[in-house]
């Protein structure tokens, strides 16, 4: 059976992360939409990245960190994030 669990108005999600508490982080490489983040429980948050613009990868650390890598910036974003 076929589930969404993200809305639809994500443009071009390129990045997914997945934790242990099945907490779904999305990063959005299109329109300047950021990184979503949305918890078992269904809330949903959009991380404050700055002016971020195609994002390309994503990744967290066990400290709930979130990394994105954009293209064309040659630049690793941190913003740090409770869980």
């Amino acid at each position: 059976m076929q589930e969404t669990i993200l809305p639809g108005n994500l443009s071009f999600p390129f990045g997914i992360y997945v934790d242990d508490a099945g907490t779904i982080t999305v990063s959005n490489s299109e329109d300047r939409m950021g990184v979503v983040r949305r918890d078992a429980a269904g809330n949903e948050t959009t991380l404050p990245f700055t002016d971020l613009d195609r994002s390309m990868g994503l990744d967290i650390d066990a400290a709930g960190n979130a990394y994105v890598v954009q293209q064309g910036e040659c630049a690793t974003l941190l913003r740090e994030s409770s869980r």
